[in-house]
């Protein structure tokens, strides 16, 4: 589906409208190996966001998606799908070995991300697998865009996230970097039950402490 000859030979990333996080492997294709630096370098400071099958901060006639200030999970060959970047390099792009095949453990270390974001419409087991994987226990948050009744895959997310003790809410308020996306109508963010203890992180999250709560997994 896609092209290694057209992928090496494709523009690079847009480092105007996205900021580059010097990530070392970003203009490679997927390396199974297990000697490469892993982020974070330390988990005294964790990732702050991935975008999974993210391709940057696009803004086009149909809407805005993703993110400038990130990094993003995708196939090792893809290029930016839509908008003015189109058919240029993704920024910032953690590559996998393909959409089915979303292992990132050569790249990312456990438990060490703040905050995923994916669109619900690309789930699927392997990178729910992935994300439950790489996403922090205690402060992490999973956010989920789209109309999530109709994604088999979020009851599949939701019985991996709570063996990490995160749990769903729906339409919780989200910090201002995470807002302004138009192509979604709707979202739900998977998050530490302890939050609800901690007003200063609880902020960040969910206006006024009001919770919409799945109570069924």
């Amino acid at each position: 589906m896609y092209s290694p000859t057209v992928w090496k030979s494709a523009a690079e990333p847009n480092y105007i409208t996205n900021i580059d996080q010097e990530f070392p492997y970003s203009d490679l294709p997927y390396l199974a190996e297990s000697r490469l630096l892993k982020i974070p370098v330390s988990l005294n400071n964790l990732i702050k966001h991935i975008d999974y099958f993210g391709e940057g901060r696009i803004v086009s006639a149909e809407g805005i998606s993703g993110f400038a200030n990130c990094y993003n999970v995708n196939h090792q060959y893809r290029l930016v799908s839509s908008g003015p970047d189109k058919d240029k390099k993704i920024p910032n792009r953690i590559p996998i070995r393909n959409h089915t095949d979303c292992d990132t453990s050569v790249y990312i270390k456990d438990n060490s991300v703040r905050t995923v974001t994916i669109a619900g419409e690309h789930m699927n087991s392997s990178c729910i697998m992935d994300i439950a994987r790489i996403i922090n226990s205690d402060f992490g948050a999973v956010v989920v865009f789209g109309n999530t009744d109709r994604f088999q895959g979020i009851m599949e997310l939701a019985h991996e996230l709570e063996k990490k003790r995160l749990f769903p809410y729906t339409d919780a308020t989200l910090p201002d970097e995470l807002q302004g996306l138009t192509l979604y109508d709707g979202h739900v963010a998977f998050l530490n039950n302890g939050i609800r203890r901690h007003k200063d992180e609880l902020y960040n999250w969910v206006v006024n402490g009001h919770y919409d709560v799945y109570s069924e997994y």
